[in-house]
Formats: C-alpha cells, structure tokens, sequence
C-alpha cells in the first residue's frame, strides 16, 4: 500500500514538471515597415510583441485600443495574451526585430490568461513610441499570424513543453523572399480609449447644441 502511494505521488509531481515545462520562443522579422512604408526606425524605441490567441477563434480581428497595457501578462484586442515584448531599438538595424521570450512555463498562469501549447500566435508591431502605461492613441500597428510558416521555420503556435521554438518572419526585402512587404505594413491605427471617444461625442454635441442657440 505504502509502495502504491509513493508511486502515485512520483507519478503526479511528474505530471506536474509536464504541465510546468519551460519553453521559449525566439521570433525573427525582417522587415517591418511604418504605415509610410519606411522600415521602422531601430532608435524610435518601437514596441514588437508576441501574441497568444486565448479565444479559440482562430485569427479574429485584432484591434488596439489606446491605454490598453502592452506588457506581458495582459490581454489585448479582446482575446490576445502578451507573452513575449521586444524593443526595436535593441537591434540596431531599421525594420529588423527578434524578441526572445522570456522562459515560459506552460499550465501556469500569467496575467489574465495562460500559456497553452499549441495555441496559434501572432506578431504585433507598433511604430510610433508607446509610453509605459500602453499604446498611444492614433499610434499605427502591423499585425500577422500565420497558421503554417513560410519561412523555413517553426509553425506560428505556442510551442510543445520543454521545446526551443523559432518562428521566422521575412519579407520580399530580404533574401527569403516569400512574404510580401504589404503583409508587414503597420497600417492599422490605434482608436482612442472608450472614454476619450465619450469626451468627443459629448464635445460635438455640446458644439451643436451651442451653433443652434446662436442661431
């Protein structure tokens, strides 16, 4: 009996180390353009993330929100978990990023979701300079996720336990060649905050209503 029961325990702290494997994803794009279509800035401290999809729906719409958090941990665009964050400006090259993901543990919680293999990923840029409490309102972004890679490289999922992933993103500018540079375009603005847009509305009534008594 005692014999079984020291078994079953080994068996279950076991199956927890699985559940807790560390993984790391190390994503490589070259390049990624401003909504000009000028490779972003390396110096501008341009902000790159790592994307996890908690909602189940494939690659629904991604839409920013200004003042919305973009540290890791957070959920963003609805259903999006940040899991990795990078800085344009620590590769020194205009449109190039490589984030390397901190070691992740799968089956533990972060932030509002959790890490979970197997769920599709995405790569979020944006090219103004977003300040520490979240994106800048009208702030541009580029957005891709891939269900398999064109790359040459690991498919665009949340990796197995205990693996090394390497997610490659490149473009028609570089030797790759399989990626159009309009996919890598931040062409999507950042809307303004629910209460900034509340601010405006009651503002143009306000000016309505103001042109009306004059008349």
């Amino acid at each position: 009996m005692k014999k079984l029961l020291v078994i079953t325990i080994a068996a279950a702290g076991l199956l927890a180390m699985q559940a807790r494997a560390a993984v790391k994803i190390e994503m490589l794009a070259g390049f990624l353009y401003d909504h000009y279509g000028n490779p972003v800035p390396s110096d501008t401290n341009s902000t790159g993330l790592i994307l996890q999809d908690t909602g189940g729906l494939g690659v629904p719409t991604l839409t920013l929100t200004a003042g919305t958090p973009d540290t890791v941990g957070t959920i963003i665009g609805g259903n999006w978990l940040v899991i990795g964050r990078a800085d344009f400006s620590d590769s020194g090259v205009d449109g190039f990023l490589q984030i390397e993901t901190d070691v992740l543990m799968l089956g533990r919680a972060l932030g509002s979701g959790t890490v979970i293999s197997g769920k599709d990923i995405d790569l979020l840029w944006i090219s103004g300079d977003p300040a520490a409490s979240g994106v800048i309102s009208g702030s541009y972004y580029g957005s891709i996720t891939e269900t398999t890679d064109l790359s040459g490289g690991d498919t665009w999922v949340v990796p197995p336990d205990g693996s090394i992933y390497n997610p490659l993103l490149y473009t028609a500018a570089t030797t790759a060649g399989d990626i159009p540079d309009s996919k890598t375009v931040a062409n999507y603005v950042i809307v303004p905050e629910p209460s900034s847009i509340s601010l405006v509305v009651v503002g143009l009534f306000g000016a309505i209503g103001l042109i009306r008594r004059r008349r």
